[in-house]
């Protein structure tokens, strides 16, 4: 019964990506040239006379942003690192100072993109199609959620071709837990390795030879183990030069982004000072080398009015370094995917299910 979930489970996956090996050529050969006609018709006008705040206006001034043309090649994640600010308010500032043909190519570039799918239709929807590169997504969740274990799918998934919706990239890996274990991965990428290699024997699209090996996916994944903050630190101002010798890698994982920095701090500002570093180092290095970035998260208990209640730890300064965070919980053998966050999609709950073979969907979807 298993083995026949799981065949049914890609066949249906295969089905649904179909259009992704249709029109791969469209996404890998984006209009640059377009994009780029575009930005070099943006004006000199003053950013003055854009319809900014006087605050956004004083900072772009502090930032040297006099003109409309010093926004040329900036992306909404860009301008919101280069600033520190939100998101949101990026985009408004970006729409206020750019041509609606400048606002349009920049979105079209963006989404030309290719995703790290999920495998798993509803969790793929929950994020927009996948996991997105060039941003930080946030997984939060108890004990047990399934976070190590989407963690390791993702990495899996990423190596995969285009047409089953990987990037044919390589993973770093940041284990701070001890939670990284070879054998799951190596179940898991045995089980997708046999389904996707039948169902190339049967469709035609690639070759099985074209397929990356089992021992392919285990050699694609470069694991860091690091036992306390001063090594995770010292571990992420290395990957600068690690992905520049490793120009392939497409996904870098932190699990969890929290542990070590619960765990050995009593100097709160300093806590939030690191780890807003480490956001903006890994948002530099995602959108210098197209990666998706993916961090997890613990909870804690938080206290209001006499009652407590979990909520993810690190606070309310970390909780805005991340562009997308998901809440994984789970009640007995049900467990959901909640996105919490998200510059461009609504809140929603899906459900899911881990088995043998990896992160699967469940039989019924809530929003």
């Amino acid at each position: 019964t298993g083995a026949f979930f799981l065949r049914s489970s890609f066949f249906s996956f295969f089905l649904w990506q179909a259009d992704i090996w249709a029109n791969f050529d469209r996404y890998q050969s984006a209009d640059e040239h377009g994009v780029l006609a575009a930005t070099m018709m943006t004006s000199r006008k003053p950013l003055t006379a854009c319809k900014l705040t006087s605050a956004q206006r004083q900072k772009l001034s502090r930032y040297g942003f006099e003109t409309v043309s010093d926004f040329e090649g900036m992306t909404v994640a860009s301008l919101a690192s280069e600033l520190e600010i939100e998101l949101n308010e990026s985009a408004q500032i970006l729409r206020a100072v750019r041509d609606e043909s400048m606002a349009v190519a920049t979105v079209e570039r963006e989404r030309q993109q290719l995703l790290i799918s999920t495998l798993t239709r509803s969790l793929d929807d929950l994020l927009g199609g996948g996991l997105e590169p060039s941003k930080l997504t946030e997984i939060c969740g108890a004990p047990g959620a399934g976070k190590t274990q989407l963690s390791l799918q993702l990495s899996v998934n990423c190596q995969l071709p285009a047409a089953f919706g990987g990037v044919g990239g390589s993973v770093i890996y940041i284990d701070t837990e001890g939670s990284f274990m070879p054998e799951r991965f190596k179940t898991m990428a045995e089980a997708i390795h046999d389904e996707l290699g039948s169902v190339t024997s049967h469709q035609g699209l690639i070759t099985r030879e074209e397929l990356p090996s089992v021992d392919d996916l285990l050699a694609g994944v470069h694991v860091y183990r690091v036992h306390n903050y001063v090594e995770q630190i010292a571990v992420l101002n290395t990957l600068p030069a690690f992905c520049h010798d490793h120009p392939n890698v497409r996904l870098i994982i932190v699990d969890s982004i929290a542990f070590h920095f619960r765990a050995d701090f009593a100097d709160m500002s300093l806590r939030t000072r690191l780890l807003s570093g480490s956001a903006q180092q890994l948002l530099f290095i995602a959108m210098k080398h197209n990666a998706a970035v993916l961090l997890t998260n613990q909870m804690t208990t938080a206290i209001q009015d006499g009652s407590s209640y979990l909520v993810p730890a690190l606070g309310e300064t970390w909780a805005h370094a991340c562009t997308t965070r998901i809440l994984l919980s789970h009640d007995g053998n049900t467990r959901t995917a909640t996105l919490l966050k998200s510059p461009s999609l609504p809140e929603k709950t899906v459900e899911y299910t881990i088995t043998s073979g990896g992160i699967r969907a469940a039989s019924t979807t809530k929003s």
